[in-house]
């Protein structure tokens, strides 16, 4: 198991989600998630739909159809 830690512009791109996003504080887990994934590079997989608005996420939906 290891943790996953932000790169170092990890914050930067969260509060950058979050004032392009114009989000309410329930997609805030999300918009952090979706940061550590695009500051590390990541692909993000999910069934939550909320994360396509989040711009240069590399995403994979579960959803049906996604």
């Amino acid at each position: 198991m290891s943790l996953a830690i932000p790169a170092s512009d990890g914050w930067d791109v969260f509060h950058q989600l979050m004032r392009e996003g114009d989000l309410s504080a329930r997609l805030y887990p999300d918009a952090y998630l979706a940061a550590l994934a695009i500051s590390n590079g990541w692909r993000l997989v999910s069934f939550d739909r909320d994360f396509e608005r989040f711009g240069g996420l590399q995403r994979h939906s579960l959803c049906s159809g996604g």
